[in-house]
């Protein structure tokens, strides 16, 4: 493999000449260079493979290995795989080589910073932003801190979090979501919600939630900054947002299943010396059924019944709120889980 031409590699991702070549100049290659030559000529420097050609080699293998596959098909059983459903907004293949990068190279230890994605939907550019930093990452996903160039004029930092699932009900539910919080001022904001596809059956989707960006962080956060329990007003007040926002998603048949203090965003600081919250963080938001066997929710936050037998995900959801309250209440007391569990 060392000895075929790096142009034939990349062939097999971008088929648009323009790309190719842009992408062949990225890699100080020219038509000639090999795949051998030019990891010799990197060697010294230590350059890792960029994301696009990883993404490249693996394509390659795949397609000899497809030729292979078809040479002695009389002996081979046809493999059927299942249709993929595209789900709404859906960025394909041909116009997402950014994307897909911006994917691998999430995934793995790279530095982003300055990285520019386009997100293309139906040929037409919807949002072109540049990523600035991570601000955010867990078992579900990352989250970066980017800056919306899409109009240079009226440049804005927003929030992008990365999720990769096979579940279309997560989909489904950051769709809902997109909509419930551009109508409620009690969730944090959602912009725009784009899904890459898995090729087949087999890979998952990703899913890029574009969110407004909250720049004073979590009531978390901010507790511990300030290592002082709230006044008053600020606890009723942080009540009355997070209550509100529960209702909406009650009534909606929507159960949150990770309400915490690091889920709740300040929206803003008030005049009068309180704050406003969002909830924030739909990716374990349940949106058939009232009762549930699978164990979500954070340890300090979650229900005693949780783990024993099927529970109420609304009682559930109620029981993380009080949880929530109590910690506001109590920030400078040490914990003891058994004695949270007899409050």
């Amino acid at each position: 493999m060392n000895n075929i031409p790096l142009r034939n590699i990349l062939q097999h991702v971008y088929s648009d000449e323009n790309i190719l070549s842009q992408r062949l100049e990225k890699l100080r290659a020219d038509d000639a260079v090999t795949l051998g030559d030019w990891c010799a000529m990197n060697s010294e420097k230590q350059m890792r493979y960029p994301g696009a050609l990883i993404g490249a080699i693996g394509q390659f293998l795949n397609t000899r290995a497809e030729l292979l596959n078809k040479s002695d098909s009389h002996t081979r059983e046809p493999v059927r795989k299942k249709a993929k459903t595209i789900p709404e907004n859906s960025i394909t293949y041909e116009e997402s080589h950014n994307i897909q990068d911006l994917v691998y190279l999430d995934r793995n230890p790279f530095n982003l910073e300055n990285y520019r994605a386009d997100f293309i939907v139906n040929s037409k550019i919807r949002y072109t932003v540049r990523l600035l930093e991570k601000i955010g990452s867990g078992g579900f996903g990352s989250v970066y801190l980017i800056k919306d160039i899409t109009n240079p004029s009226e440049s804005r930092l927003l929030a992008l979090k990365i999720v990769e699932t096979n579940s279309s009900g997560v989909i489904a539910a950051t769709q809902l979501m997109n909509r419930l919080s551009n109508e409620s001022e009690y969730f944090s904001k959602i912009y725009d919600v784009f899904v890459l596809p898995g090729k087949d059956i087999t890979q998952k989707n990703t899913l890029f939630i574009i969110m407004e960006y909250y720049e004073h962080g979590s009531l978390e956060q901010w507790i511990k900054k300030t290592k002082t329990n709230p006044s008053q007003e600020i606890v009723v007040r942080v009540m009355h947002d997070l209550l509100s926002a529960v209702d909406v998603l009650h009534k909606h048949k929507l159960y949150h299943r990770d309400i915490s203090l690091c889920n709740l965003l300040i929206r803003e600081f008030s005049t009068d010396g309180t704050l406003s919250v969002v909830l924030n963080d739909f990716d374990t938001l349940r949106t058939l059924g009232t009762r549930e066997t699978t164990v979500y929710f954070k340890d300090r936050y979650r229900a005693p019944e949780i783990g024993d037998t099927k529970y109420d995900l609304g009682y559930a959801d109620l029981w993380s709120v009080g949880m929530t309250v109590y910690k506001l209440l109590n920030v400078d007391t040490k914990e003891d889980s058994e004695h949270l569990l007899n409050v």
